[in-house]
């Protein structure tokens, strides 16, 4: 009695040490890594897109999640591959997005169901396993598409492809070892919860619990009334009848104590982690936008030589002229547009030295692709930038950006305006890579405000005297 009693109270300690250290470090951690993931995945999803090897899930935007569950991984011939991926893929983006933005990454959420879920979900995509001899229909369908974007001279999806898949092995084989821990500590509280409210009302014999059905029938009787809306996890019951049993359960409770051990004493003694990487994937995150601000300029000079090729009338002539004897540019085009200044809700114009503008936006979406892939001086530079000079790049580029942005509006309603009325199915749109630039801004600024409140997090702890643990 006195051995079973010590060792439940030894296991009680454990578990709460347990409980603060998977809540202060590894539940949050969870959290980041599949916000990584889905970054990573959405600049794989795009490239697919962009190359046209796969299509917009028409009903993506009408599904409403409530709870995670795992897009069908049945055979499919291979005249539906591009549409029954495209559907999956955009189920399994979904996903990934509602993960990262609404899930409640939480010991009360993550229920051994939900964990199983979780634990499923990791597995729909083996991506430390990518091969088109995969027996998953998917993972095979994936390697395929994967395989395809990486051939051709394409150099930036080559590069943005190779280092999303891998990104994406890393992070998969990061999470699943989370969920472990998670689901490791979730069992034993589930166990702890039978030894404290089921076992005693059982009264079954001390020293002499066997795993019979009677044993497990009593036990199921009382589980049912102290613990009702759980489910009767028959292999958790007979761990705890085998670590309870006097005679032969010691080494058995040695065991589940020494795989409780927190090491408190050797993670008191790490520095905490940095929180740099998070403004790097924020920084990772806004140059994902590379290739929808070269588009941009290129169509925005498609747009202008319909402009400059359209009929001109005789004062427009007569203008041309009177440039030319001023000795003026003919190549330096400056367009006034006009837009609405968001702060003030007023109408204002501008001048927009074109050819200027496009040659700036050019140069920043080359430098874009350099950080995207991990690759030239732009992403040396990033990593050796502290995380206060860090912040105020990703701030001040998001800002830049939008501007941009604003300005490549307004010159699309400038040349619908302008062009005759005939010639403007000749003009090219910008509205899908507006709305792509704007999705990425959005979650670069929202991992850096992520940053700045775990910064203020940990100053507040340390006003306060505490030791911030993550």
């Amino acid at each position: 009695m006195a051995s079973i009693a010590e060792f439940e109270q030894q296991l009680a300690e454990r578990l709460h040490q347990r409980r603060a250290q998977v809540e202060s470090e590894v539940l949050p951690q969870l959290k980041q890594r599949f916000a990584e993931m889905q970054s990573s995945f959405s600049a794989i999803h795009n490239v697919l897109k962009r190359k046209g090897m796969l299509k917009e899930d028409p009903y993506q935007y009408e599904e409403r999640l409530t709870d995670l569950n795992v897009p069908e991984d049945k055979p499919y011939l291979d005249n539906e591959r591009d549409g029954v991926l495209s559907v999956r893929l955009g189920q399994y983006q979904s996903r990934l997005e509602w993960l990262s933005d609404y899930y409640d990454f939480s010991l009360e959420t993550l229920n051994l169901k939900r964990l199983r879920d979780l634990s499923k979900f990791m597995r729909f995509i083996a991506w430390r396993d990518l091969s088109q001899a995969s027996t998953q229909p998917t993972t095979r369908g994936v390697a395929e598409l994967v395989m395809r974007a990486k051939q051709g001279t394409d150099q930036l999806s080559i590069g943005i492809v190779n280092d999303s898949q891998g990104q994406l092995s890393k992070l998969s084989a990061g999470i699943s070892d989370l969920l472990k821990k998670v689901t490791t500590l979730q069992r034993e509280l589930y166990k702890y919860q039978l030894r404290s409210e089921v076992m005693p009302r059982a009264n079954l014999p001390e020293g002499q619990q066997q795993d019979s059905d009677a044993t497990l029938r009593a036990v199921k009787a009382v589980f049912n009334q102290t613990m009702p809306g759980q489910p009767f996890a028959k292999e958790l019951v007979l761990e705890v009848l085998a670590e309870n049993d006097l005679a032969n359960g010691e080494e058995a409770r040695r065991v589940l104590l020494r795989s409780l051990d927190t090491g408190k004493d050797a993670d008191d003694k790490k520095r905490l982690a940095s929180l740099k990487p998070m403004l790097l994937d924020a920084a990772r995150t806004l140059a994902a936008s590379s290739r929808s601000i070269d588009e941009m300029a290129n169509k925005a000079n498609d747009n202008a030589t319909v402009l400059e090729n359209r009929k001109r009338g005789f004062g427009e002539w007569l203008r041309a002229v009177w440039n030319r004897m001023r000795g003026k540019d003919e190549n330096d085009r400056v367009y006034i547009v006009e837009y609405i200044d968001e702060t003030t809700n007023t109408r204002r114009s501008e001048e927009v030295h074109f050819d200027e503008f496009i040659s700036a936006v050019q140069r920043r979406a080359r430098v874009y692709a350099g950080i995207m892939a991990r690759a030239g001086a732009a992403w040396q530079k990033l990593q050796a930038l502290s995380e206060d000079q860090l912040l105020q790049y990703v701030t001040k580029d998001t800002a830049e950006v939008m501007e941009l942005t604003r300005r490549f509006q307004s010159l699309d309603t400038y040349f619908r305006a302008e062009v005759p009325r005939e010639q403007r199915r000749q003009l090219r749109g910008v509205n899908v890579e507006v709305t792509t630039i704007k999705d990425n801004v959005s979650r670069a600024r929202k991992r850096a405000h992520e940053f700045v409140a775990k910064t203020d997090e940990r100053e507040q702890l340390r006003k306060l005297g505490i030791k911030p643990t993550s």
